[in-house]
């Protein structure tokens, strides 16, 4: 008479191996599913987005400010230049970029003239600008009596 051991059932703690058992160690062992990936990529997109969104966010409700070009006209300053004095207040050609201001204030005691802008004696002219702009004139504080205000978009 001959014997057959009959073999365990697969699965069971006999040590015997399952395939299904080896199979789902292996994916566990090489790192994240797919889905796990996706929600890491997705949790970097949302962090870029909470840095990015208010930052173009408070560039468009407040842009940069300009800087401010100040320009004080002295008392005597046109007793200066009708006596032949080369006053040098504000340049011939003066430069600006979009959202700076022009401020000149006039401590003299005659109207003074700026290109187009005139500036009584006492008054402080304040000027913004928001479009590029070229303008060109008179003025009062330069022997040449010109002047050419250049108003340019931001680099």
């Amino acid at each position: 008479m001959t014997t057959v051991e009959a073999s365990p059932p697969s699965g069971s703690h006999d040590g015997s191996r399952d395939p299904q058992r080896d199979a789902d160690a292996v994916v566990a062992a090489s790192g994240p599913d797919r889905s796990s990936w996706r929600t890491l990529a997705l949790f970097g997109l949302g962090a870029v987005a909470l840095v990015l969104v208010p930052l173009v966010a408070s560039r468009l409700v407040d842009p940069p400010a300009g800087t401010v070009h100040r320009f004080e006209i002295p008392a005597g300053t046109a007793y200066a230049i009708a006596r032949g004095a080369d006053v040098q207040i504000i340049p011939a050609d003066l430069d600006l970029r979009l959202a700076d201001r022009l401020v000149v204030v006039n401590r003299d005691d005659v109207t003074h003239q700026i290109g187009p802008f005139r500036i009584a004696p006492g008054e402080t002219f304040d000027r913004g600008f928001d479009s590029a702009v070229s303008l060109s004139g008179f003025c009062s504080l330069h022997p040449s009596s010109g002047i050419e205000i250049s108003v340019e978009p931001a680099p």
